[in-house]
């Protein structure tokens, strides 16, 4: 199950909305939760953190929370799912 990581420390489990994708999030979905364009961060054992992709240009808060799962710096609201919710 995916996680919505927030950048107020919150974690919610999400599950995709759309029935025809059957267990696939759908683009609009993941930029719903993100907030604008996404871009994906593979890390190991097969899952991916979607992040906003203009970010560190929109000058979202720091997402410490994600960051730690990503081993590095990320901003604004991420989800992290597996490769085959995507």
């Amino acid at each position: 199950m995916a996680k919505w990581i927030k950048t107020d420390g919150s974690i919610t489990e999400v599950a995709p909305q759309s029935k025809a994708k059957k267990k696939k999030f759908s683009l609009e979905e993941l930029q719903a939760m993100v907030g604008g364009y996404i871009e994906c961060v593979y890390l190991p054992e097969r899952r991916i953190m979607v992040v906003n992709e203009e970010g560190l240009l929109k000058g979202l808060a720091p997402n410490l929370r994600a960051s730690v799962f990503a081993n590095q710096r990320l901003v604004g609201d991420c989800v992290l799912l597996m490769k085959g919710e995507m």
